[in-house]
C-alpha cells in the first residue's frame, strides 16, 4: 500500500505491504475463470490512518515465467458504516483455487526468489474503511 500524502495525485512508493506473499494455483496454467476474495486485509500498524485519508493499493501478480502484471486501486478510506458489508455472497474463493505459502529453502532451490504462478487478467475490487480492505481479485 502506498500513502498519498496531502496534494499528491500518486504515493511515492509501495512501501506498507498488507499480506506476506502467498501463491494461488489454478487448475490449470491456462487462463480460467474464478474469483479471490481476500476479506479482512488489516491496516498497517505502523502507520496512522483516517477516514477520507487517500491510499493506493497495489496487487503484484508474478508469471511462471517471471513476467510481473500490477494492478492498482487508488480508494479515499471510510467509516465502516458507509462501505458495502463484506458477505460470502460477495467474498468468496472459487472452489477450484488452491493457496500455498511462498518460501525457499537452499536445499530446494539455488536462488533467493520463489515464483508465484497466477492468471495475469482479473478485474480487481477494492473495499476499504479506516480499519480493514477488503481486496477481490
Amino acid at each position: 500500500m502506498g500513502i498519498n500524502g496531502p496534494g499528491q495525485v500518486a504515493p511515492p512508493n509501495m512501501s506498507h505491504p498488507l499480506v506476506p506473499p502467498f501463491q494461488l494455483l489454478g487448475p490449470t496454467n491456462e487462463e480460467y475463470s474464478g474469483q479471490f476474495c481476500l476479506p479482512q486485509v488489516p491496516m498497517p500498524i505502523n502507520v496512522t490512518l483516517g477516514v477520507g485519508d487517500n491510499v493506493t493499493l497495489q496487487v503484484i501478480e508474478v508469471a511462471q515465467h517471471g513476467a510481473s502484471l500490477y494492478n492498482c486501486v487508488d480508494v479515499t478510506l471510510a467509516e465502516p458504516e458507509d462501505v458495502k458489508e463484506v458477505t460470502p455472497q460477495n467474498c468468496y474463493n472459487s472452489s477450484d483455487l488452491g493457496f500455498e505459502l511462498l518460501f525457499t529453502t537452499a536445499a530446494l532451490s539455488n536462488s533467493a526468489s520463489s515464483m508465484i504462478s497466477s492468471p495475469s487478467t482479473w478485474p480487481l475490487l477494492v473495499v476499504a474503511s479506516a480499519t480493514a480492505v477488503t481486496i477481490l481479485l
